[in-house]
């Protein structure tokens, strides 16, 4: 009798070609996907660069001595919150620029028949005005968001 002598078989067999071709392959899609967030990284900085700053003034005139609260915020994120005293003025750069006043509450802000006007102006242009009377509960807005 003969015997037959049986070897295991691997169950996996890959020719030198087969893994090239995957290596190739896996390649590719490792540099597109490199690629892709390459240029998402320089789009990104693209946009940085691109955001113009501007060069805003607020005026406060009237009658001197008045206070008002004012809450100003600009992008690139700042806020910057204080009591402000008539005649006023600040300059500043920034890409964009909101600005709010109140009146002090119990009549803080000044005597009777006091009067203000806030003025917003962006790179030298007047985008908005106000004007407020002591004795009104007054909120001023002026924004370029």
């Amino acid at each position: 009798m003969m015997s037959t002598q049986i070897t295991p078989r691997r169950s996996f067999r890959f020719t030198i070609r087969a893994i090239l071709i995957a290596v190739a392959f896996c390649a590719i899609g490792l540099a597109w996907f490199a690629d892709r967030a390459k240029l998402q990284r320089e789009h990104v900085a693209e946009l940085e660069k691109s955001k113009a700053t501007h060069n805003y003034e607020i005026t406060v005139a009237g009658t001197p001595g008045i206070q008002l609260e004012m809450t100003l915020v600009t992008k690139p994120a700042t806020i910057k919150r204080e009591i402000v005293t008539v005649p006023y003025s600040v300059k500043f750069e920034a890409v964009r620029a909101a600005v709010w006043f109140e009146t002090l509450p119990d009549g803080k802000s000044g005597g009777t028949g006091s009067s203000y006007t806030i003025s917003f102006k962006k790179d030298g242009v007047r985008g908005a005005q106000c004007q407020g009377a002591n004795g009104d509960k007054c909120q001023c807005g002026l924004h370029d968001l």
